[in-house]
């Protein structure tokens, strides 16, 4: 293609600006424009976001399991009048941890409304970072409201085989509930727990009720709690931790003076070479060119370095452009 140039206009240079602008703004935009979302670590930050409170089945989330075993129960299909049944079938929970990739899993969260992995890592382990681990866990798992995500519990030893729910992993007790004429299983669970789709909560609450629908006004049931503050607890664990891991380096220093001379010889050395190595960069980073100090300095800003760059190439052509108009 053939770049035209207004009348008059003869400077070499110039022209070679202006290709070399239109060049990086296509090798620029060109990949940005053809991405249709961004993914984070190989992550989708968006899940299948399905409101319909379908129950997955121990099939998806768990390996296979006799449902006799775990007492999962279904609802009747005939909810007598003034009963609470809804006719949803209740999750299947193993009875006892199982391993999957090298973790013994014995503890399970109903999602409650989480949009991502993310959302789902915060929540439990209050750490971001766990997402990948956490779906790793759950390979097959869509995130929606009521489905069941299988996780190791930090509360307590790793080799603890029982399963727990989420509440009761961080120490917090059901609650209970009085059944109250005209209430079905999705109007508690929507008033109670925020959505319809969190009846397969109450129903894994209450596993030694097989019919809902009998249920009468009157009876108390056990519900989940509708908020759990594990922040406290995971910050008093990372805490006692801390504390463990300064202990046994007290311990090892004290049991070995002269392996602890040799450490703290070692740290200084460690430190010298290091130290040494940052000296011996930093005339090579003054010797960089102006536009690779430009783009190493801009790593740090929100906008990548190569919009950067392009956008300073085309301010140079403008200019020169203006340079040059004929009077």
């Amino acid at each position: 293609m053939k770049l035209a140039f207004p009348k008059g206009f003869k400077c070499t240079p110039c022209r070679i600006a202006g290709a070399v602008a239109g060049l990086a703004l296509a090798l620029t935009l060109g990949p940005s424009c053809s991405s249709k979302r961004m993914v984070d670590d190989g992550l989708d930050v968006t899940e299948d976001s399905d409101q319909s409170g379908a129950a997955m089945s121990a099939a998806d989330v768990a390996p296979p399991v006799d449902p006799a075993a775990v007492g999962a129960t279904t609802s009747s299909q005939q909810a007598r009048r003034g009963g609470v049944g809804s006719g949803m079938a209740a999750a299947s929970i193993p009875p006892q941890g199982f391993e999957r990739n090298g973790s013994l899993l014995n503890s399970y969260y109903f999602v409650r409304g989480e949009a991502s992995w993310v959302d789902l890592a915060q929540r439990i382990y209050h750490d971001p970072v766990r997402a990948a681990e956490l779906k790793g866990w759950n390979p097959t798992a869509k995130i929606r409201t009521g489905a069941v995500v299988f996780y190791r519990s930090p509360t307590r030893a790793a080799g603890d085989p029982t399963m727990m729910v989420f509440h009761q992993d961080f120490g917090v007790a059901a609650e209970s509930y009085t059944v109250q004429q005209g209430d079905t299983l999705a109007k508690i669970a929507r008033d109670r727990l925020g959505s319809p789709a969190s009846a397969v909560e109450i129903r894994a609450e209450n596993k030694s009720v097989k019919n809902f629908a009998a249920l009468s006004p009157g009876t108390t049931i056990a519900l989940p709690p509708a908020q759990v503050d594990n922040v406290p607890v995971l910050e008093r664990i990372a805490q006692a931790q801390l504390e463990e891991q300064r202990r046994q380096r007290e311990m090892a220093q004290n049991s070995s003076p002269e392996t602890a001379g040799n450490s703290g010889a070692g740290v200084a050395a460690t430190t010298a070479s290091t130290e040494s190595s940052s000296s011996a960069r930093t005339p090579a980073s003054s010797d960089q060119s102006p536009l690779g100090r430009l783009l190493e300095a801009a790593n740090g800003l929100p906008v990548p370095p190569q919009y950067i760059a392009a956008g300073l190439l085309v301010f140079a052509f403008c200019a020169l452009l203006l340079r040059r108009r004929p009077e």
